[in-house]
């Protein structure tokens, strides 16, 4: 007679099965530097590649389509795919492993780094990753729309650097967090519906905002832009992003500001006309709450 005390345990379902038995990750090569401005043109690669953009900006494209990507993108390159890289801010943190989902120890371990330029990678196929058999995993390219908590991912994609960095190579820890980000995308990323449209709509003004700051004149005025009310763009807005949209936009021109006050000439009234306050008095009361110092002691 069974054990009433015993939970009878449910078997995996069919894409269950077939992950549990595919997914083998193994990282090649990682990193976590800041860059100044740079570029990589268009190439292919063998394996995977996962990229955070934990700071800064730039311009990717993969295949014939064009991302502006910016902080808190998560941006996935399949095998054998034409992609381009540049970073256009003066400063980029670009967090990213190329790994491998299913490892194969008679290909896995050739991790030389592909130039820009070489796309075709025919004549190697033996070196090509092969394709997966996963309905989810196979739509992933580009921007990931991601609906978790994109720190979290940033947090274990910075661990797998580190370890991978530690063990000089693979570990079978290393192996245990690319499943855990893999397990985070999949869980994150499935069921898309009409909240996607939002979704983006809140990524494009999220940019707008970082890019122009100056000169955005009110909430009212970016929730026009973007075709909803103000109190529903509020909503939505910091429901994607963790922040009210004031509060971004104050943030960004601080940032403005103090990016002239430590490397322009204009003086504390021209940089609040420049950062888009109203009077160098609100400019110097919210600098003051955001920075802990006035503006004219922060040049010195």
């Amino acid at each position: 007679m069974p054990d009433p005390r015993i939970m009878p345990l449910k078997e995996p379902d069919s894409v269950q099965e077939y992950r549990l038995v595919a997914l083998r990750p193994f990282v090649r090569q990682s990193g976590d530097d800041m860059r100044p401005p740079w570029y990589i043109g268009e190439r292919s690669l063998f394996d995977y590649l996962l990229v955070y953009i934990a700071s800064g900006e730039g311009v990717f494209t993969l295949k014939e389509t064009v991302f502006p990507v910016r902080e808190g993108d998560i941006f996935w390159v399949p095998p054998d795919t034409p992609h381009s890289m540049r970073g256009s801010s003066r400063v980029m943190n670009c967090v990213y492993l190329h790994f491998d989902l299913a490892y194969d120890p008679a290909r896995s371990h050739w991790n030389a780094v592909i130039p820009g330029g070489l796309t075709d990678l025919s004549a190697w196929p033996e070196r090509m990753h092969p394709p997966l058999d996963d309905a989810q995993i196979k739509g992933w390219s580009g921007i990931l729309d991601y609906k978790g908590r994109k720190h979290d991912i940033l947090s274990l994609m910075r661990e797998a650097c580190r370890e991978h960095r530690r063990c000089k190579g693979h570990s079978l820890r290393l192996g245990a967090i690319l499943i855990e980000i893999i397990d985070q995308l999949i869980r994150n990323t499935e069921n898309a519906d009409d909240s996607s449209y939002w979704n983006r709509q809140m990524d494009e003004a999220a940019f707008y905002i970082r890019n122009n700051a100056a000169s955005i004149k009110s909430l009212a005025s970016l929730a026009l832009r973007f075709k909803c009310s103000v109190s529903h763009f509020r909503r939505l807005f910091t429901a994607r992003h963790g922040i009210a949209p004031h509060k971004m936009l104050q943030d960004c021109r601080i940032k403005a500001a103090c990016e002239l006050l430590a490397y322009g000439n204009a003086n504390v009234s021209e940089t609040a006309a420049r950062c888009g306050f109203s009077s160098i008095y609100s400019f110097s009361r919210a600098f003051r709450r955001e920075t802990g110092i006035s503006p004219k002691n922060y040049r010195l």
